[in-house]
């Protein structure tokens, strides 16, 4: 290699993008790009698990289980605090938390469906997985 160094830094200062400016288009455009983006089916499922473990499992469980449970709801409560913070969101938005991860997990299965069936779509056209538009 030519010895260079890669670095993630926060760019928030220097530039903006608005990816999207509806649902559906989020819905699109993640599930292009989610399930291909994860690599392997593997690493897809793991994921999978834990986003169901760690983000949805303590507020299914929380009637049975509940101070383990909510130990990990305030966990998931501070996490989306933090970040809407950190990025000038309403501090209400952590609210938002379960539903997002439910989310997040629908777009992943329509992800993988869109990808194995050879079809992610995409601003009207129809992607074969790998490549060329029909």
């Amino acid at each position: 290699g030519l010895g260079l160094t890669v670095a993630f830094v926060p760019g928030d200062r220097i530039a903006s993008c608005r990816m999207y400016t509806s649902g559906a288009e989020a819905w699109r455009g993640f599930s292009k790009n989610l399930y291909p983006g994860l690599g392997h089916p593997l690493i897809a499922a793991v994921v999978a698990a834990l986003y169901v473990g760690a983000f949805v499992v303590p507020w299914v469980v929380w009637p049975w289980w509940t101070a383990p449970a909510l130990v990990g709801m305030a966990l998931n409560l501070a996490q989306r605090l933090a970040i809407a913070l950190r990025f000038g969101l309403p501090a209400w938005t952590a609210a938002l938390h379960l539903p997002s991860a439910l989310v997040f997990l629908a777009i992943l299965t329509n992800s993988a469906r869109w990808t194995r069936a050879g079809a992610l779509q995409w601003r009207g056209r129809v992607y074969a997985h790998g490549g060329a538009s029909r």
